[in-house]
């Protein structure tokens, strides 16, 4: 359904989204509990093997993730009337922007709710599952404590990307600004600084020479050439003023491909087919309110920044390989229409659950 990127279709599982929120539990809550629990027990037995060995636990929690549900006692730490207001959107760069237009036209969860209140209502909910996962996590560095390995054991705590909730009138995730892009990142060990906030820009390319350099791997020939760099060494050098972070988006929502580059100072999106940029100083924006792209005494950023985008991708040419290959995807899973017919999904189930697919 994602793969449908010319005359994107509207998603109406958006209002499975907007309608399954509020205090309560489900299957996600309850797969959470029981993979920390057993990350627990990992560790509680690995502290009673041989310690000569470097090992690596990956504990991978879906939370917080729809539905935005939360535990009782988590949603209650965030009453209504003390939640701050939503990031208000560019309405000038969503009426005239034609990638934004066709995007907001496709994810239509604000259709959905049916007041501000309902509003404020999901967002304490996705806080406490939030809250949820903090305590998760809480249990399992107890575990690790309590197995004696914590002395000598990196930790590195993470996420796959952020959530809108809200913010600009925007839900979920698929968008360049810090709200969707942007992921908590906390490491810490025996041979890290304590406290220390480091702004260089880094990305989850990095985790793979952050394990190998954490369990004393080297590199191996044929992938010496990927892109990353560790973050034990960047947090022990304490940052890295001049580095640049890649990403780019060929997913549902999205009628050409979006590219973003990040620098210290900037943050510029790309829109194939030849719509307008994106451009944001960040020293002075840090909260991305102030699209600066059409002021000309950016032009020669704009040009630098694309000058770094081309060094890394022909962004156009991306974009035609994708589109191409997401076609043929979508003719062999029986075409456009039967495939919108069919409906779509908010999630991927837990395993023994079976995905609901929502239609108009």
């Amino acid at each position: 359904h994602g793969s449908i990127r010319t005359n994107l279709p509207i998603r109406y599982q958006g209002r499975q989204y907007v309608e399954q929120v509020g205090p309560g539990e489900t299957k996600y809550t309850e797969y959470d509990r029981n993979i920390t629990q057993n990350a627990c027990d990992w560790l509680s037995k690995k502290s009673r093997m041989t310690k000569s060995k470097p090992w690596v636990l990956f504990v991978s929690l879906i939370c917080p993730h729809f539905p935005i549900i939360a535990p009782q006692e988590f949603y209650n730490m965030y009453p209504l009337d003390i939640l701050p207001k939503f990031k208000p959107a560019d309405e000038q760069l969503f009426a005239t922007h034609p990638w934004w237009k066709a995007f907001n036209d496709s994810f239509i969860y604000e259709k959905f709710f049916r007041n501000n209140e309902h509003r404020k209502i999901t967002l304490a909910s996705y806080l406490g599952l939030c809250s949820f996962t903090d305590n998760n996590v809480g249990k399992i560095l107890d575990a690790l404590d309590i197995s004696g390995m914590a002395g000598n054991t990196r930790i590195v705590y993470t996420s796959d990307h952020g959530d809108n909730m809200g913010a600009r009138r925007l839900w979920g995730k698929s968008t360049w600004h810090d709200e969707s892009a942007g992921i908590p990142l906390i490491i810490a060990g025996p041979d890290i600084p304590e406290g220390q906030k480091i702004d260089t820009p880094v990305s989850l390319i990095d985790m793979y020479q952050t394990i190998l350099n954490g369990t004393g791997l080297n590199v191996c020939d044929k992938d010496k050439n990927l892109p990353g760099f560790s973050l034990i060494k960047l947090a022990i050098n304490g940052g890295e003023k001049e580095r640049i972070v890649f990403g780019e988006y060929h997913g549902a929502g999205a009628t050409s491909a979006a590219f973003m580059i990040r620098t210290s100072e900037y943050k510029y999106i790309y829109y194939a087919n030849g719509f307008d940029p994106e451009l944001y100083d960040v020293m002075d924006d840090p909260e991305e309110m102030k699209n600066i792209s059409l002021d000309p005494s950016y032009k020669k950023t704009i040009n630098d920044m694309y000058g770094l985008l081309k060094n890394i991708v022909d962004p156009e040419e991306i974009n035609r390989q994708a589109l191409s290959d997401q076609r043929d995807l979508v003719e062999k899973h029986g075409g456009r229409e039967f495939i919108i017919s069919r409906g779509a999904a908010n999630n991927t189930p837990v395993p023994g659950e079976v995905a609901e697919l929502i239609c108009e």
